[in-house]
């Protein structure tokens, strides 16, 4: 089976890795795009560089096979968050006739799941958060086909 070598790297300012395929397994090659890895791709098996004190920050990633690429059919244009920030009642509008929410989830910027909201399949829903503190969060919504997507919001009251 031919391997194919990729080389890691992640930026300080951002929170995920960026991929980049190695040619001569010395240096990236500049004409191929740097791939990022989302959801559903393939596990990578990481095996270290032969002298890690040479880069520490750098290590090797060999690729068997391609299981497969996820995409996601729901346009961000067409969930609509507003205001964002918000001060107290939170407004969510999904612009798409085939499915509506099903559920709202909000979580802190740690990960914890704060507040849950059942709906019918609605197009339109409004979100009472007067129960939040200032700050960062997330907040997740799981359409009628069980889909998900995820925006970030933040609250100042």
């Amino acid at each position: 089976m031919h391997k194919r070598a990729y080389i890691a790297a992640k930026k300080y300012t951002e929170p995920f890795w960026v991929f980049a395929r190695v040619r001569d397994r010395s240096c990236i090659c500049p004409r191929q795009p740097p791939v990022r890895q989302r959801r559903r791709e393939p596990t990578f098996n990481v095996r270290p560089v032969p002298n890690p004190r040479k880069n520490p920050k750098r290590f090797s990633i060999y690729l068997n096979t391609l299981v497969s690429i996820f995409e996601n059919n729901i346009s961000i244009l067409e969930l609509i968050v507003s205001p964002n920030p918000f001060s107290g009642e939170l407004n969510v509008l999904l612009k798409n006739d085939n499915f509506g929410i099903k559920k709202a989830v909000i979580y802190d910027a740690v990960g914890k799941s704060i507040f849950e909201y059942s709906f019918s399949n609605k197009m339109e829903i409004k979100l009472n958060t007067a129960h939040l503190n200032n700050g960062f969060y997330f907040l997740k919504i799981i359409l009628g086909n069980d889909e998900a997507v995820i925006k970030k919001i933040i609250l100042q009251k």
